[in-house]
C-alpha cells in the first residue's frame, strides 16, 4: 500500500467510525475540526496540510460529503466540540477570503442545531468577543451544556 492508499484509508476508518458514532466529542486546537468544515475551507485546508501533495489531499477531501452528512443526519448525532479562539481569530482575518467567510458561516450553522455545541476556548485575560459580525453573542454556542 502506498502512502495516497494509507492517507485513504486511514480517512475512511475515521470517517466509518464518525458514522457508525451516536456522539462525537473532539478537540480541534488551533484547526478546525474535519467534521466542522464547510467545503471550500476543506478543500483549501487539505491543500495546504498535505503541503503540495496534492494525492494526498485530494484523497481525503473525495470523502468531504460523506463526513459532512453525519451533521445532517436523522437521528442526528450529538456533537460536541472546542476550538480555539486563536482559530477564530485567524479567520476573522482572512475575511478577505470567501473560504474563510464561509467557514465562519458554517461553524455558526452547525453550532444552531440542538444536538451541536461548539465553543471556543478563551485565551486568558482577553475579553475580547470573536465572531461579532457573524455569530450572536453566545459565542458560537447554542447547544447543550
Amino acid at each position: 500500500m502506498d502512502s495516497v492508499d494509507r492517507v485513504r484509508a486511514d480517512a475512511l476508518t475515521l470517517c466509518e467510525a464518525e458514522e457508525a458514532a451516536a456522539s462525537i466529542r473532539g478537540f480541534g486546537g488551533f484547526e478546525v475540526p474535519q467534521l466542522l468544515r464547510s467545503d471550500a475551507y476543506a478543500r483549501l485546508r487539505g491543500a495546504t496540510q498535505y503541503d503540495m501533495w496534492r494525492p494526498a489531499a485530494d484523497a481525503v477531501v473525495e470523502l468531504l460529503p460523506r463526513c459532512q452528512a453525519i451533521a445532517r443526519r436523522r437521528p442526528p448525532v450529538r456533537m460536541s466540540f472546542v476550538i480555539s479562539e486563536d482559530t477564530i481569530t485567524a479567520l476573522e482575518n482572512e475575511t478577505a477570503s470567501a473560504a474563510a467567510v464561509a467557514q465562519l458561516r458554517y461553524l455558526r450553522d452547525l453550532a444552531r442545531k440542538p444536538a451541536h455545541c461548539v465553543r471556543i476556548l478563551q485565551r486568558l485575560g482577553r475579553a475580547r468577543v470573536s465572531i461579532r459580525a457573524v455569530v450572536d453573542t453566545q459565542r458560537l454556542h447554542t447547544g447543550p451544556r
